[in-house]
Formats: structure tokens, sequence, C-alpha cells
């Protein structure tokens, strides 16, 4: 019936870039959000916020430094209502270019959630890595975890340009769940996929 469910608002307070391409901004989000039933949002069933009308106000902030730079660095802070109370997000990325063709990224995030129905914190920590072989020749690889779902994740990524149009991909994903201060294989998947492009 078209009843309104999720709405942003955003201002932004200022948007300054630099000549050395380093940029800070500021913004101001109103987020509202109809639940039209119980949301368990950590999943477990420990932690159910009910179904209500919300209305909150959060801010945002985020620095970062010129990408093209041998190591760059990009800072954001996001602080505010969220549902029944309040979130604060301190996230912090580094990407590394030590050698051409190499690029790495280490990225942590840390959430802190206070709501009327109780409280928790998440860790995430991320890592990617970009090897560019050869001018036809690249790999991909990211590993993931976070103590919420305590899920390991790994997905890598080898493209080969056979030709302009035609490629050669292999991926492999796996995926590990910590149980009793273990890690145990909880999916495993590999995918081969050619493509050919014919022009005529």
């Amino acid at each position: 019936d078209y009843n309104l469910l999720t709405q942003d608002i955003r201002f932004t307070i200022f948007n300054i870039d630099f000549m050395s391409d380093e940029m800070i901004m500021l913004d101001v989000t109103r987020n509202y959000e109809q639940l039209l039933e119980p949301f368990d949002i950590k999943r477990d069933g420990s932690l159910l916020i009910p179904e209500d009308e919300y209305v909150n106000w959060f801010i945002s902030s985020r620095f970062a430094t010129a990408s093209h730079r041998k190591v760059a660095l990009e800072l954001e802070l996001e602080t505010g209502g969220f549902w029944s109370g309040t979130r604060t997000e301190y996230e912090a990325e580094i990407t590394l270019r030590p050698y051409t063709g190499i690029e790495l990224n280490p990225e942590y995030v840390r959430t802190n959630v206070d709501l009327e129905e109780g409280s928790f914190s998440t860790d995430l920590f991320r890592f990617t890595a970009n090897l560019d072989f050869t001018n036809s020749l690249f790999l991909s690889s990211s590993v993931q975890y976070d103590n919420l779902s305590n899920l390991l994740a790994t997905n890598n990524r080898l493209r080969w340009i056979i030709r302009p149009g035609s490629d050669l991909y292999l991926v492999y994903a796996h995926n590990w769940i910590e149980e009793q201060s273990r890690f145990h294989t909880l999916q495993r998947s590999g995918t081969f996929k050619v493509s050919y492009t014919h022009r005529f």
C-alpha cells in the first residue's frame, strides 16, 4: 500500500578536496525506519527490536589521503541514534602499493551498539590483495573475519585475459566457522569460467 518503510535524508555540512587529493567531509543524516515485524539484529534470537517507527539522527565524518600514494589512509567515524538506542562505528583502512602491480588493503571496523533491548560490540577484520603479474594475468584475494558471526571467509579469483574480449576465470572460496576456539570448514567451492567473444 506504498507506506514509507525506510528514508535517509543526508545533509553535507562540508566536503573539502585539497589540491594534493586529500579530502575531509562531515555529514548529518536523518534516518526513518518502520519495522513491520520484530528485527533479530544479532540473528541468534538474543536481541529483538520490536516493530515500531524509529527516527534517528547521526553524524558521519571521513578523512582520506590521496589514493595515488604508495601508502594511503582512510578513516571514518559514524555516531548517533540507531533503532532504540545509539551506535558508534570506527573504521580504518590502509592501502599499500610497495611495487607496481601490488596493492594490499588491511581494514578494521569496530562497532559499539547500545540499545534499550541490550548492548553489543563487533569487530570486523578484512584484508584484500590485488596482484598484477602481467598486463593480462591478475589475482585478487580477500580474507574477512568478524566476531559476531565467528565466520572466517576467503575468496580468490585468478583472471587471465587470453585476448581482449576472451577471458578465463578460476575462483575458489572457503568459509570456516569458529567453534570452541577452533575453525571448522563450513563451505568451500570452486568455479571455472571461460568467456569468448567472436568479432565479425
